[in-house]
């Protein structure tokens, strides 16, 4: 699916349509949603669907593809009942969307993807979706846009001190992944253990940890007692350990158990997959974060659109329990 596709997709959906039918086309063309007094008709959800269809033709599996698409149907159909009941908001507030507007979001779009106008409609028009479709796509997120920003801007206050926060989460995360020089002590599980066995090593584990912290040498005990033959005549070192790194995942309990280590100290006896380990930190590679001041606007911007965020999905909700919403896909 194209970037185009997928950005709109992901912006907004075609909204539902109001206009009487007959009941010739009630026959042939089943509701699937009612949003007060306005239909979303299954011809309009296979529609939105159609630029996922070259995507789901790729699912071998019978199986997973038929549930990869009654879970799109299902999504995608909540967002449309969303994009409805935006429309009549848009009413209430007197909120009105013209062909300029719509041009102006699509030229944005194109300049953010590096892309021209024109560029995006040969994109869509490859994906089956027609010019005057996604232009009613596009239509639909200025209209959301400008609800949004009439209704949830006011709830939404960045102070000075939530951004001193983030600024801080962001440093700490950051030195949590940071790369780790690590020597462990480890005491391995037999085949499919029973509770006993893994308390009788866990005792073990206990007593090893005890000789280190009572100032016994920690590779000493890691030669006398450790089960990984390929690092115990090394101290058991593991080397560097880099938690970014995507092809070799560093484990979340590894990470929790050095987390507030210090070089030299030791930790708790920790539970792993396959034993329990006294992790040593040897040293932690750490970087300068930047200022505080040269990201303030950065952290602004993301905490402005991570609450936007939210309290959109909480109007969102307050719209639903207001209307009368008829689900009968």
């Amino acid at each position: 699916m194209s970037r185009f596709v997928r950005a709109a997709c992901a912006l907004s959906v075609i909204a539902a349509l109001s206009a009487p039918v007959s009941a010739q086309a009630e026959i042939v063309d089943r509701i699937v949603a009612v949003v007060e007094e306005d239909a979303i008709f299954l011809s309009d959800l296979e529609r939105r669907l159609r630029p996922f269809e070259r995507q789901l033709a790729q699912i071998p599996d019978a199986r997973v593809r038929a549930e990869r698409r009654e879970q799109l149907y299902r999504e995608t159909l909540e967002k449309m009942i969303d994009d409805a009941l935006i429309r009549k908001a848009a009413v209430r507030l007197q909120v009105n969307v013209n062909a300029q507007d719509v041009d102006r979001m699509i030229q944005g779009l194109a300049q953010q993807h590096g892309g021209s106008v024109q560029d995006i409609y040969d994109a869509v028009e490859s994906e089956g979706v027609t010019r005057a479709e996604y232009r009613t796509m596009m239509e639909s997120e200025v209209m959301r846009l400008r609800v949004m920003n009439i209704r949830i801007r006011s709830r939404v206050n960045i102070t000075p001190s939530d951004i001193q926060e983030e600024y801080r989460r962001r440093v700490r995360m950051a030195a949590d992944r940071a790369p780790l020089t690590v020597a462990h002590c480890f005491l391995a599980f037999p085949e499919n253990p029973t509770s006993a066995q893994v308390e009788a090593i866990r005792a073990t584990a206990e007593g090893a940890l005890g000789r280190i912290r009572a100032g016994e040498d920690f590779a000493a005990v890691v030669l006398d007692v450790s089960d990984d033959t390929d690092t115990r005549e090394s101290g058991g070192s593991l080397g560097v350990i880099n938690p970014e790194d995507a092809e070799r995942p560093t484990p979340e309990w590894l990470i929790n158990a050095v987390r507030s280590l210090q070089p030299g100290q030791v930790s708790a006896v920790t539970r792993g997959e396959n034993g329990f380990h006294i992790f040593r930190l040897l040293s932690r590679q750490t970087q300068t974060p930047d200022s505080l001041a040269s990201v303030r606007d950065e952290l602004y911007n993301e905490l402005l659109n991570r609450e936007m965020a939210r309290q959109q999905r909480a109007y969102l909700r307050e719209l639903r329990q207001r209307a009368a919403v008829d689900v009968r896909l």
